[in-house]
C-alpha cells in the first residue's frame, strides 16, 4: 500500500500559488524535514540543528512574505515552496531563496516547476540573471536545471554553499 503522499501525488495535480501566511506551520515542518532527512547527508549534526532552529513557522513567516514567495500544493497540502528577491546591487540579477521540496516528492517535478515560475517572473521584471546559494546535497539539481558554479572547480564558500548562476 502506498504511503498517504505518494497516493495523494498520483491523485491529485500540482498547483502553484502565491505564499500565504497559513501554510507557514506545514512549510517549517517540510524545511526542517528537509534538512534532517536529505541535507544530513553532507553536513554535520550542529548546522543541521542550527539550520532547523532558523526556521520556526514565525522565522518562515518572515522569510516568505519578502520577494514573490510561491508555494507548490498536493490538493491543499504544501509539498514545496520558493521565493525570488531582486539583488539589491545589480538590477538585471534575481536570488532564488528557500527552495525545499517535500523528500517524498523529491524528483517528481515539483522544484522544477517551482523555479521555473520564479525564472519567468524575473524574466518579465528585466532579469538577466538567477543567482542562488546552493547546498552540497541541491547542487546537481540546481545544475540539471542549468545553473552553474560562479567559481567552478572551487569547493563550497566557508558557510558551506556553492554560490550557482544561470542566465535567464
Amino acid at each position: 500500500m502506498p504511503c498517504p503522499s505518494q497516493k495523494l501525488h498520483e491523485e491529485s495535480p500540482l498547483s502553484i500559488v502565491p505564499y500565504e501566511d497559513r501554510y507557514a506551520d506545514a512549510l517549517s515542518s517540510l524545511i526542517r524535514r528537509n534538512f534532517r532527512q536529505v541535507n544530513s547527508r553532507d553536513y554535520p549534526c550542529e548546522e543541521i540543528e542550527r539550520l532547523c532552529a532558523r526556521h520556526t513557522p514565525e522565522d518562515v513567516r518572515i522569510l516568505m512574505g519578502e520577494g514573490s514567495s510561491l508555494v507548490a500544493l498536493r490538493d491543499t497540502v504544501p509539498v514545496g515552496c520558493a521565493r525570488l528577491l531582486p539583488d539589491r546591487e545589480d538590477a538585471g540579477t534575481y536570488g532564488l531563496y528557500t527552495v525545499f521540496v517535500d523528500p517524498d516528492f523529491h524528483g517528481k517535478g515539483v522544484g522544477r516547476l517551482l523555479l521555473q515560475r520564479l525564472e519567468e517572473k524575473a524574466r518579465a521584471l528585466g532579469g538577466k540573471k538567477v543567482v542562488l546559494a546552493s547546498s552540497l546535497t541541491a547542487r546537481g539539481f540546481y545544475e540539471r536545471l542549468g545553473y552553474r558554479a560562479v567559481h567552478p572547480g572551487e569547493g563550497p564558500d566557508s558557510s558551506g554553499l556553492i554560490p550557482m548562476e544561470k542566465v535567464l
